[in-house]
């Protein structure tokens, strides 16, 4: 199956180390230990196959909401890391800040959906509650019918088109949580964690974006429609190109799949073999080993490795 190494973009929360620093256990800054919390799981995840965006390089750098947010373009998921705080020392669960800018679609399900994963595996690590949370701003500053997010890392990740979460990680204003982060040997089980989790939901998505995109074309050539490639759809498959078939239903579909492989410079998805669509498929080709031509033919191995069978 041919897809994109899944590439996941961290943010320590806050700007300084010294950061809202604990009332109760006044050695813990939330600045400094999600940085290290953040540092830690880049090498997990990466351990794991996954490719890591952070959104500052050093712990005491300021980099607006806004920045951090549109840092994760082209990222499958921007993951906001911070802990929690209260007027008591009373509260204690994990929370998962989730997207709801989308209005219930494609970016808010996904953030939705791995938010969920990730404080359930969490609050299960901690031992405390678990809860998530979704809020609107008042305004609709992108025009799209509904309210923005609330929280500007999350609308400014809307608008580059990823899915983002803010986790709190506990209170830090309850002395058993603040006790328990400081724990160098529960950060790095927590960084475990959560890279796992990750791992298994990024994987899961490339798989079915895979699935699907096989699924559209077997639609549109008028194949055996199971969303698996096999020698039918090969069979089918058009010639696309700026001068052949640039118009071909098919266009859209390999559009959208080359944009979701990373490959931008392919524009908008407008179902138009143009310059951007030459351009994205000969980056596309040298990537894999094919005729570099910009031509997308089963003779010049470009469908072969779209269909993941080579």
């Amino acid at each position: 199956m041919t897809t994109k190494t899944a590439r996941i973009c961290l943010d320590p929360g806050h700007d300084r180390a010294d950061y809202n620093r604990s009332p109760v256990v006044p050695e813990y800054c939330e600045g400094q230990r999600m940085w290290d919390l953040a540092v830690t799981l880049k090498a997990e995840l990466e351990r794991r196959g996954l490719e890591v965006v952070m959104t500052k390089d050093r712990v005491n750098r300021t980099v607006s909401l806004n920045t951090r947010g549109k840092a994760s373009k082209g990222c499958d998921l921007l993951l906001s890391l911070h802990s929690d705080a209260a007027s008591t020392e009373s509260p204690d669960w994990v929370s998962a800040l989730y997207q709801v800018n989308d209005h219930c679609g494609p970016l808010d399900d996904k953030s939705r959906q791995i938010g969920k994963l990730l404080a359930e595996a969490v609050s299960s690590l901690m031992g405390v509650g678990v809860r998530m949370v979704a809020r609107e701003s008042e305004y609709d500053r992108d025009g799209n019918g509904y309210k923005d997010d609330y929280y500007g890392v999350l609308r400014a990740a809307h608008a580059v088109g990823t899915p983002a979460v803010i986790l709190e990680h506990g209170f830090h204003t309850n002395k058993g949580c603040t006790r328990w982060l400081l724990e160098d040997s529960n950060l790095q089980r927590l960084a475990a964690t959560e890279a796992d989790v990750l791992a298994r939901w990024l994987t899961d998505q490339l798989r079915d974006s895979f699935r699907a995109f096989v699924w559209r074309l077997q639609v549109v050539m008028e194949v055996t429609v199971d969303g698996i490639p096999g020698p039918e759809t090969l069979g089918k498959t058009p010639t696309l190109s700026a001068v052949k078939n640039y118009r071909h239903p098919a266009v859209k579909i390999v559009q959208q799949r080359l944009h979701d492989l990373g490959y931008t410079q392919v524009g908008e998805i407008d179902g138009i073999a143009g310059r951007k669509f030459t351009a994205a498929v000969k980056a596309y080709q040298t990537d894999h080993g094919c005729v570099v031509d910009g031509e997308i033919t089963a003779r010049n191995k470009t469908w072969r490795c779209l269909l993941g069978m080579e």
